[in-house]
């Protein structure tokens, strides 16, 4: 990983996932400056979302062997055109129209960056580190909001300047220097593995692959039926409307502690363990957050969720670079998660406004804890996939001079 091969994971992978973190905002300034209703709002940021998974999926067949910064570089032309033409026209439809193409362009860089991923020393590593600093500039960015509040052209003009400032950066992701799909790092003379985290070949991958990118998309549904509808939730909670940025700047930057913390536990407990207390933990902190009685509880449970969200994201992509070196599993699961994330403005706007606070916490709460338990089942198959073999048979070696 040089220095070039980091920025260019930072003009793509980090600076496209930033327009996820943007979603709670972009729904008020769509309320307040077009008057869309939130159902509308919610199922603009859908239509958005829809466009990054057609991205994802439209490039995962070609992303093996094709020039990834061509693709990533592609995509970031996309997003400063989709969003640019938001912010120069306002009207209700093109707007609409330049959300879709903007998550396009979103979807195909992200699944560039991935698959660049797979081709790095340590998939693990990479993909922590991207989720780390994508945490720092979406910090930066929701702590700035109040500054523009809820002006739409505002926003759409940050969001277009990812694309311009990606561009040039696109050039250091690397691409894959191997030819299949598994690797001789892991095979069945792994010591201590006994058969267990091999990485697996043909039709065993590609059902893990399924399985992984199924449990992923489900999961993430009902994390983002949480943030996306924050603005609802919060109200609920009695947050003033001047709160709540700062309180998603926070849940953001506790993101990045998470994403930090998140190797080491894996490399204490094992990942099957880290994820299965992450999911019971984080389920309660978003029942919690829908349920909240007042601001105070509201701001910690949120703050909680987001530590736990960062470092159960970098556990899993971590998890699925690792499966397939050619970057194929790693693109999958990414691009279903991403159809979670989408989904999630639709469903939650329409579903917070037909059933009791009690009702939509249940909602979050069942699925949350079946599709997690999946996570951590092929978490615990596949441990030896961890960048460190645990116990003190095993000694860590020494860390990368960046990360990689």
């Amino acid at each position: 990983m040089t220095r070039r091969t980091v920025l260019g994971f930072v003009g793509t992978g980090v600076l496209s996932l930033m327009v996820a973190n943007m979603v709670p905002v972009i729904i008020a300034a769509l309320q307040a400056s077009l008057g869309f209703s939130i159902e509308e709002a919610g199922s603009t940021m859908t239509a958005m979302t829809g466009g990054t998974v057609v991205g994802m999926f439209a490039v995962t067949a070609i992303i093996a062997r094709s020039d990834r910064p061509l693709v990533a570089r592609v995509g970031l032309l996309l997003i400063a055109a989709g969003f640019g033409l938001g912010a120069v026209t306002m009207t209700p439809a093109l707007v609409v129209v330049g959300f879709a193409v903007g998550g396009l362009g979103c979807g195909a860089v992200s699944a560039a960056a991935m698959a660049a991923s797979a081709a790095t020393t340590s998939p693990d590593r990479t993909v922590t580190l991207t989720t780390v600093l994508n945490r720092v500039f979406a910090t930066a960015l929701l702590a700035a909001a109040p500054l523009f509040g809820t002006d739409l052209r505002a926003i759409l003009t940050v969001l277009a300047l990812i694309g311009v400032v990606g561009f040039p950066l696109a050039g250091g992701l690397p691409n894959s220097t191997v030819s299949g799909t598994t690797s001789p790092a892991f095979d069945d003379s792994v010591p201590g593995d006994q058969g267990l985290g091999v990485r697996p070949a043909g039709t065993r991958l590609a059902v893990t692959a399924v399985v992984l990118a199924v449990s992923m998309g489900c999961w993430s549904l009902t994390e983002d039926m949480v943030y996306t509808m924050a603005a609802p939730l919060s109200e609920h909670a009695g947050v003033p409307a001047s709160g709540l940025g700062p309180l998603l700047a926070a849940k953001v930057a506790g993101g990045l502690l998470g994403a930090l913390a998140a190797p080491f536990v894996m490399r204490r407990l094992g990942r099957a363990a880290a994820l299965m207390i992450i999911v019971l933990v984080s389920t309660l902190a978003k029942v919690t957050i829908t349920l909240a009685p007042g601001p105070a509880v509201f701001g910690v449970a949120l703050v909680l969720w987001g530590i736990l969200y960062a470092a159960a994201l970098a556990l899993v992509l971590g998890m699925a670079s690792a499966l397939d070196s050619t970057g194929r599993t790693g693109s999958l699961v990414n691009s279903v998660y991403v159809v979670g994330i989408g989904a999630a403005p639709f469903v939650g706007s329409h579903l917070i406004t037909l059933i009791p606070a009690w009702g939509y916490a249940l909602l979050v709460a069942v699925p949350s804890l079946l599709f997690g338990a999946t996570l951590v089942s092929i978490a615990r198959r596949h441990r030896g996939l961890e960048p460190e073999p645990r116990g003190p048979e095993h000694p860590v070696a020494a860390p990368d001079a960046v990360a990689s």
